[in-house]
């Protein structure tokens, strides 16, 4: 007990130690907090061609202007205008009504619209065609029943003749369905990764250092305490001051953190052991940390991985907390999913713990035992 408040004193003796590790991942969260406050992209910059001028093209442009996911920047004569604004960055969107655009409908024919969308940008994209097409389908539903009910069908009727299938969208692991619960869950989990990491690989760099047992467990008690410690302050300050959906009980949540924290913190401490240059040691976490959360599969499905990049996705700890963690918040749902994860993490950290204990040996001066032998 006394090496262990021991150990706490000397982290605490650093005041970039307590800077790096335990203030500046919770502003990290503060900053992406306000970044992705909004949670949905509205108001796409969006430039209108309308060459055709009549009601029913006028009421398909009223349609985008009034739809708060576009904001109209500027009408054009031409479409090469157009795309010059989008070019420039001046503009996102195009919408070009083509010439006869009404009279082509009113005598039965199909006349094509353009959207174009400055592709540059996924997230600006794939928001901005998704409105787009919902737009769309709403006008061309209004089309079709006012043609029905002037050949004699009452609404009703016309309705079920346009839509004879209806349907029930229901969105699951993201009820609110923003980028906001999409993406923050996970940058906690990344930003909290990195510090522990760093931290706990450069554990034991210092020169005659005599690290024992005692001296090891000690200090991972200590960087597992203030990793658990930072993650959780991250997840407070996420769900008290910004609206990050929470549904998942304390216990949970805690017990999750605590085991990829020890995994993460267990790695760390290895590597410190087995690296003796404290350069080195630094270079190689940070190369270990920073690919993590693409490795984890949290942005991009790990479907999607050739099969070597997949292995490495299955062994690094951000992949069993990353996601489960942003599971477990928007639905709360302790499972089977959640207990194989925890399960995993338990495994990762006795496999990196273990290997610790065995590169330590009994009691041996590892850093010179190591020194030596990088010599040879």
């Amino acid at each position: 007990m006394k090496t262990f408040f021991g150990e706490i004193r000397l982290f605490l003796s650093s005041r970039w130690r307590i800077v790096l590790f335990l203030v500046l991942p919770p502003l990290i969260t503060v900053y992406y907090g306000l970044v992705f406050h909004d949670g949905i992209i509205e108001h796409t910059r969006l430039v209108i061609v309308d060459r055709d001028q009549t009601s029913l093209s006028r009421s398909l442009v009223g349609q985008f202007r009034d739809n708060k996911g576009f904001h109209v920047v500027a009408y054009a004569d031409n479409v090469d205008t157009a795309f010059s604004l989008v070019n420039q960055e001046k503009a996102d969107m195009v919408l070009a009504v083509p010439p006869h655009f009404g009279s082509d409908i009113k005598a039965g024919k199909s006349p094509e619209l353009l959207i174009a969308a400055n592709a540059a940008n996924m997230a600006i994209s794939s928001n901005g065609m998704k409105r787009a097409g919902e737009i769309i389908l709403t006008f061309n539903g209004g089309i079709a029943l006012k043609k029905l009910e002037g050949l004699g069908f009452t609404s009703r009727e016309a309705e079920k003749i346009i839509q004879p299938l209806g349907f029930h969208y229901r969105q699951v692991g993201n009820p609110s369905g923003t980028f906001y619960d999409f993406l923050v869950w996970g940058l906690i989990g990344a930003i909290g990764h990195f510090p522990i990491m760093l931290f706990s690989a450069t554990a034991f760099n210092r020169k005659k250092e005599m690290v024992t047992m005692r001296t090891f467990v000690a200090r991972f008690c200590v960087y597992t305490l203030f990793g658990v410690g930072q993650l959780l302050m991250s997840i407070f300050i996420g769900v008290v001051f910004f609206p990050m959906t929470f549904s998942g009980g304390i216990i949970p949540i805690v017990l999750l953190v605590s085991l990829f924290t020890m995994a993460v913190t267990a790695l760390g401490m290895l590597l410190s052991l087995i690296i003796p240059d404290r350069a080195i040691v630094v270079q190689a976490a940070t190369i270990v940390a920073l690919p993590a959360l693409i490795l984890s599969g949290y942005t991009w499905p790990m479907s999607g991985f050739p099969g070597f990049v997949r292995v490495l996705g299955y062994l690094e700890p951000l992949t069993y907390f990353a996601n489960p963690l942003r599971r477990l918040a928007l639905t709360g749902l302790v499972d089977d999913v959640y207990r194989f994860n925890c399960v995993i993490l338990l495994l990762i950290f006795l496999l990196f713990f273990g290997a610790a204990f065995l590169v330590l040996g009994k009691g041996k001066v590892v850093h010179r035992w190591n020194k030596k032998s990088f010599s040879h």
